[in-house]
């Protein structure tokens, strides 16, 4: 860890940077040794916030930090389904992974209430037990 910035006495004192060899920078201010504010930088140049706010990798953009700053797009962001991520399972079924089990219908359907498929006696025995 390298530190760039000014001293009093031995001790950080004024505007320094600690850079870490990761890359990632704590930028700060001091008196006498004591930190009165910060904040820490990633390698990326993502800001740590805390509590943390990201702005990214969200619902409405699966897309990293460094996808985002760079403007990287992801060619299946466009035929991405939102609403799967919000399921809609109805009361009395069970939730399979690719939609839900109906047991009154004896049928699976994605979570937009389409059909997806009919399992057989094992899948059932399993979706009910767990």
């Amino acid at each position: 860890m390298v530190y760039e910035g000014y001293f009093e006495k031995g001790q950080f004192h004024g505007d320094g940077i600690l850079i870490y060899p990761h890359g990632g920078r704590f930028k700060g201010k001091w008196a006498k040794g004591k930190l009165l504010e910060g904040g820490y930088e990633f390698s990326d140049g993502l800001k740590f916030k805390d509590p943390p706010k990201w702005e990214f990798c969200t619902y409405k953009d699966r897309r990293f930090y460094h996808e985002i700053l760079h403007d990287i797009k992801n060619p299946n962001v466009d035929s991405f389904n939102q609403d799967r991520l919000f399921k809609n399972i109805p009361e009395g079924t069970y939730d399979v992974g690719d939609g839900f089990y109906d047991p009154e219908k004896g049928t699976v359907f994605f979570y937009d209430n389409s059909f997806v498929r009919i399992p057989n006696e094992q899948e059932v025995r399993i979706i009910l037990n767990h």
